[in-house]
């Protein structure tokens, strides 16, 4: 029995609450199990130790720097050598396993976003792991492991696309020029750079008349990224976010493709399979299933279900630490304990300025307090 086995199994007369419409998940997914290990722990791989065979036997998803080249979408069942460095280790075949529903989990897409939208933890890393299981596992020896810096690496992609997501939805054309920005730097950027220029090439040649005035700037760009080999990212570090040159629907449209592109090749080893049972009195019946090898593309199962409205999870992002809110509160902007925070602030803040002499109206310029609530705040400090 695999630590991570991912399999299907039917059950006679239960129900189920499940979060997700009828029609979203194939039938196969609703009733599927991930193993989880009862102790993981992180370790060194070193150099010149066993993990710098050959490994022919990988069952995972190594962090791939592209994200536009087909080719290069996954490691699967092929030959790699573990590199030197801090890995999840579990045992491979363990005494005791729990299992559980991944799609019953609702937020555990959010969860992995939460540890990317953190500086780099282990204690984090591990909890995840410790409750959910390896998101991906290379069989090393009697363990399974994962390199670190892999996890980290997918937490940093899912917290970077799901606020690039958030800012579509929202209309927030700087978060979306921000977080792009963020997403591409995990990734081969001049790759990406290259398809942003191809878009260009594209608006230039479909839509000259929307374009209009900026379309010779815009083909001087292209006509002169290949001059040298950096180009292609000098290109995008000047002008990527740039309204004044390049019209705002193109950088929605290719923000939109960066995401599309992620979601394709992470979800793609999810896989339909034909499951045959033979009785008498029926004869030969086949069953729908579906298989995946990693709790990564399951969780990335979850974020597309959600962004194509499928998936009944409700979230908001707290614009404070930039992290969802599951389930908010009718006209919840932030969490808790970040609304506090921003209270804190911007009342210190408020009576900072009326200290220095501001008037009412720049201090709410400066603050985006309420009138009122600046009042009752200044009222308060002592008379000098």
């Amino acid at each position: 029995m695999g630590t991570a086995r991912f399999f299907v199994e039917r059950r006679k007369n239960q129900r189920g609450s499940f979060r997700y419409s009828s029609s979203a998940v194939p039938v196969g997914l609703k009733d599927t199990f991930w193993f989880v290990a009862p102790e993981y722990w992180i370790g060194d791989i070193a150099e010149g130790s066993m993990g710098h065979k050959q490994i022919d036997n990988y069952s995972g998803v190594l962090f791939n720097e592209s994200i536009f080249d087909s080719s290069s979408k996954t490691f699967w069942n092929q030959k790699l050598i573990l590199e030197p460095g801090k890995y999840i280790f579990c045992e491979t075949n363990p005494r005791k396993a729990t299992r559980y529903n991944p799609m019953n989990q609702t937020d555990l897409f959010i969860n992995l976003a939460a540890i990317g939208g953190k500086p780099y933890n282990e204690n984090l890393i591990i909890n995840f792991v410790s409750q959910y299981g390896h998101i991906a596992f290379v069989s090393y020896g009697r363990f399974n492991v994962f390199p670190c810096s892999d996890f980290y690496k997918y937490a940093q992609e899912a917290h970077f696309t799901l606020l690039l997501s958030s800012a579509l939805a929202a209309n927030d054309f700087k978060s979306l020029i921000s977080n792009s920005n963020k997403l591409v730097n995990l990734y081969d950027k001049k790759n990406i750079a290259l398809n942003f220029i191809e878009l260009l090439r594209d608006w230039c040649y479909f839509f000259p008349n929307i374009i209009g005035g900026k379309i010779n700037e815009i083909i001087d760009l292209i006509d002169n990224h290949f001059e040298a080999d950096n180009s292609a990212i000098e290109i995008w570090d000047t002008y990527w976010g740039n309204k004044e040159i390049i019209l705002e629907d193109v950088f929605i449209e290719f923000a939109a493709e960066i995401i599309e592109r992620i979601g394709s090749q992470r979800i793609c080893n999810i896989t339909p399979v034909l499951e045959c049972n033979a009785t008498e009195k029926s004869g030969i019946k086949f069953n729908p299933r579906w298989r995946s090898d990693s709790l990564l593309g399951v969780m990335w199962l979850q974020f597309y279900l959600k962004i194509t409205n499928q998936l009944e999870v409700s979230y908001k992002i707290c614009p404070e630490c930039d992290e969802a809110i599951v389930d908010p509160r009718k006209n919840q902007i932030y969490h808790d304990k970040c609304r506090k925070a921003v209270y804190i602030r911007t009342r210190r803040l408020a009576e900072k300025l009326w200290k220095e002499g501001n008037s009412i109206k720049d201090i709410i310029s400066e603050t985006g307090a309420k009138e009122d609530r600046i009042m009752q705040w200044i009222g308060k400090l002592p008379k000098e």
